[in-house]
């Protein structure tokens, strides 16, 4: 039996957040949550303003499911609105094969090192027996390193809870942007790819071990994201994305490259933005958005009026 491994190192480029530091959920909130949700915002969006350009800054769920749509009409009129699309990567299936390349280059070990070399016994032990009852051979994750095992782990849960990554909120916005607006980058794929790789040997085998540990409960915090999400509770979102740092402090360094530095470089080019002429609708992972240490804050903190749609 093989992996499709190439399915999902694809999934992985579209959700690197999400299998790594939260999960996001399957099921949509009951009875008429969502209809009231929308009616009092819905999910997060917020407005950037300069004396020359306008964006919108949307908080995005790479895995989803066709319940989370239609969306908000305002949130389709903002997008509408735009001259231009902002995602963090622009990943079409034109791309996938080159992008499988780069993370199997990244992610596997290149010499005769093999995957338990890198393991302690127990966290090699609790491997093994998540792989046999999954029925996935151990051998197919001989060459991976720790970090793009626990992402393939992530990802195969998600697709068991009939999660889909073309469902999710960046593809949806990018098919339609696709011939009708320019489409523009937050981020590189050597610069997504270069936060994972460049973790400490250490801080890998602590992913693995933590998302090992947690595999029984995201169906729950899956269905917590998403209910934080459809309502737009932005301080909900922030607790549940950041839960993994509060119960293991020792991910800080972890957290600080996936969220903090990326988040300073993320608004950096958005204030560029702001210096053109042009109205931007710009899709990235609500992680992102919230915090003291999110985008909204940065782009706060800079100065510019910053408003809840």
């Amino acid at each position: 039996m093989k992996i499709p491994v190439t399915k999902f190192v694809c999934a992985m480029l579209l959700t690197l957040l999400c299998a790594s530091s939260g999960s996001l959920a399957q099921e949509k909130p009951e009875g008429n949550d969502a209809a009231a949700a929308s009616a009092a915002g819905g999910p997060l969006l917020w407005k950037v303003t300069s004396a020359t350009s306008t964006i919108f800054l949307f908080g995005s769920i790479h895995f989803a499911t066709e319940e989370i749509y239609p969306l908000p009409q305002h949130i389709e009129a903002a997008f509408d609105a735009a001259d231009h699309l902002v995602v963090e990567l622009n990943v079409g299936p034109e791309q996938q094969g080159t992008l499988a390349q780069m993370m199997m280059a990244r992610g596997s070990y290149a010499t005769d090192e093999s995957l338990a070399d890198h393991l302690s016994e127990k966290v090699e032990g609790d491997l093994t027996r998540y792989l046999a009852a999954t029925g996935v051979p151990a051998e197919a994750f001989d060459k991976f390193k720790p970090w793009l095992v626990a992402l393939t782990i992530s990802v195969m849960e998600m697709q068991k809870l009939g999660l889909d990554p073309a469902l999710g909120i960046d593809q949806h916005f990018l098919g339609r942007a696709r011939g009708s607006k320019p489409i523009l980058e937050l981020e590189t794929t050597e610069e997504q790819l270069a936060v994972f790789d460049s973790l400490s040997e250490q801080m890998q085998q602590l992913m693995l071990k933590k998302t090992l540990l947690e595999i029984d409960k995201i169906g729950v915090e899956m269905h917590q994201m998403l209910d934080a999400w459809t309502r737009g509770d932005a301080a909900a979102m922030q607790e549940l994305m950041f839960k993994s740092l509060n119960e293991a402090p020792e991910l800080k360094p972890f957290f600080d490259k996936m969220f903090t530095e990326r988040n300073l470089k993320m608004a950096d080019r958005i204030t560029g933005f702001l210096g053109t002429d042009s109205t931007y609708f710009v899709v990235v992972g609500a992680g992102h958005l919230v915090g003291d240490d999110g985008i909204v804050a940065l782009l706060k903190g800079k100065e510019f009026p910053v408003e809840r749609q």
